[in-house]
């Protein structure tokens, strides 16, 4: 138990949840565990060998996520989601822990979305443990890729291909590595690459999510070698809804279906460009036939069919349906016209945990910096669940004159993402004219070079719940204050209660039981909870120890999708009777 990675080795609590994970109590706090999903997949496998090669072979996987340039939250959000998404889908396809080798700029990423750092999944540069221990985080070097070639190699042959997955920037020939413009050079990748095949004989299948990642296809194709590039040589690699509509996306979830490489790689191909502007301007790119790094559709993809993800079996279960309703594919728009969006979702097995409406507008497809991501992000708003598995919004932000592309995601209770099979697309004609050039004049500005459409990013404070006091009796006045929020920040107020639930405040002595699509801002003034306690002058609260949480942070940022920027401060205080 001494290395087990649990905050404390004396548990007081074990609970399963609906994800087959395991939540462990500890004097020291919580930590969730997630076993290997091999078992469960070997039982719809009939193919005996296959079965035996999933349940006994060696594979390994190699992600990088570097640091690839300086401090910017969306962008590092962006890229983030996409490495985590990958790390996520080869768990899904039979992957151990052990098997994949996660380079990280972040020792504690989040894995699994519940807003704590996961044990020994960053395998370095530096680990979670080490950087418990004082380490400080760094960013990767080549010697850090190096070491992990060498980790690859002692894994010996292997029944599946060496997985080497790259998410971040590139640029011609190279991929950045940290912030100082430090580039992985495609002449020294080849070399790394050589090398390990004239160790162990393995193919290698490489996927780069990176802008003008096409460039380096002709040094790395060889015999044995299947290339993926998300870019074409001098083109970039676009992202929408902070990495939720991307290549990277569609291509790992095709492939946590159980397609082919060459299969999962060409459907890809083929969605980007129905999402509309600037999707139709990407050009993936696929060589597989060591013809000296030519990628041509009409010989390249033989050797990549052969091969799926950890085995060629069915996908697995939880299938995701979205339905757009009441909307045609192409209709025209007033400024300002208020569309209620609707979509009916429904899943095979398990639960939808969110459905949003992602909307590139024309300010957001005309602000695209040099790494392919919007500068003034698309629209996002959270659908509410009705009748019948429908989902709505209202969306009424139809301000300037052209194309307003709208794509319906999904999100089920594994983090996993699906989305609506093409772009509706909304057209104005009587509102403002975009100023093109001064567009691309702003997107040089300092606020919008760092992709923040909220300003500047605000140094928030944490702060704390104001209570009269800490123990109370029936009879006595329960008052809760919090002082309003300053300009930029949003704050929210919940309680948590002694059986463990949790629930938000939305209005001074008014709470809702807590839903994970969203949460309501406080809007309430200084006073919460101004009530006496206990019969028969007010509500019989159960007596234990209750927490009064106030959460900060910066306005315009979806907090459920933002826990790492979280300013939480807490506050307890106990019931007797």
């Amino acid at each position: 138990m001494y290395n087990s990675g649990l905050p404390d080795n004396l548990i007081n609590s074990l609970i399963f949840d609906e994800s087959g994970g395991l939540w462990i109590g500890t004097n020291g706090g919580l930590a969730h565990m997630t076993f290997s999903s091999k078992d469960k997949i070997a039982q719809s496998i009939t193919d005996e060998a296959q079965k035996e090669a999933l349940l006994h072979g060696k594979r390994a996987a190699i992600i990088v996520h570097p640091r690839g340039m300086e401090y910017n939250k969306k962008q590092f959000d962006t890229i983030e989601f996409m490495a985590t998404y990958a790390y996520k889908t080869l768990l899904a396809r039979g992957y151990d822990n052990s098997e994949i080798y996660f380079l990280s700029y972040k020792p504690d990423i989040d894995i699994d979305g519940d807003g704590k750092p996961n044990e020994n999944v960053v395998d370095g540069p530096v680990r979670l443990s080490e950087q418990k221990a004082g380490e400080n985080p760094r960013d990767l070097t080549i010697e850090d890729i190096e070491r992990a070639f060498s980790w690859a190699k002692e894994q010996g042959s292997l029944v599946q291909p060496l997985l080497f997955i790259f998410i971040d920037h590139g640029g011609e020939d190279s991929l950045i590595i940290s912030p100082e413009n430090k580039t992985l050079d495609a002449q020294t990748l080849k070399r790394l690459f050589d090398d390990y095949q004239s160790v162990t004989g393995n193919t290698i299948i490489a996927i780069f999510e990176a802008c003008y990642s096409g460039s380096l296809v002709d040094d790395l194709s060889g015999k044995n070698r299947i290339i993926i590039t998300s870019a074409g040589n001098d083109t970039k690699a676009y992202y929408a809804n902070m990495g939720r509509l991307s290549f990277a996306r569609f291509f790992f979830d095709n492939l946590r279906k159980g397609l082919d490489f060459y299969k999962a790689f060409t459907l890809t191909k083929e969605k980007l460009p129905t999402l509309g502007l600037p999707f139709t301007e990407q050009l993936p790119l696929l060589d597989d036939d060591a013809d000296d790094g030519i990628s041509d559709p009409s010989s390249d993809g033989s050797f990549a069919s052969k091969f799926c993800l950890n085995g060629c079996f069915s996908g697995l279960a939880g299938e995701v349906f979205i339905e757009p309703v009441g909307l045609s594919s192409f209709q025209e728009v007033m400024q300002g016209e208020q569309v209620k969006l609707r979509a009916r979702v429904s899943i095979t097995e398990g639960r939808i945990k969110k459905v949003r409406a992602v909307i590139i507008t024309p300010e957001s497809y005309h602000s695209i910096d040099e790494f392919g991501l919007p500068t003034i992000p698309p629209a996002v708003k959270n659908l509410t669940e009705g009748e019948d598995g429908v989902w709505s919004v209202s969306f009424s932000d139809f301000v300037y004159n052209g194309e307003y592309y709208l794509t319906f995601t999904a999100e089920d209770q594994d983090g996993f993402v699906s989305q609506s099979e093409s772009a509706i697309i909304f057209v104005v004609k009587d509102g403002k004219e975009l100023d093109i050039g001064q567009m691309e004049e702003a997107g040089a500005s300092e606020n919008l070079e760092n992709g923040d459409i909220f300003g500047p990013e605000l140094d928030i404070e944490t702060v704390y719940p104001t209570l009269t006091q800490v123990k109370y009796r029936y009879g006595d006045i329960l008052t809760v204050m919090v002082p309003n929020a300053p300009e930029g920040i949003a704050q929210y107020v919940a309680i948590g209660l002694p059986d463990g639930s949790v629930y938000l405040f939305t209005a001074p002595n008014m709470v809702a039981p807590f839903a994970d699509s969203q949460l309501p801002i406080w809007q309430g003034g200084d006073i919460v909870l101004n009530i006496p306690i206990g019969p028969p002058f007010g509500p019989s609260l159960p007596a234990g120890k209750y927490t009064i949480y106030l959460l900060r942070i910066q306005a315009g940022l979806d907090p459920l999708m933002n826990l790492d920027v979280w300013r939480l401060g807490e506050q307890e205080f106990n019931i007797i009777k």
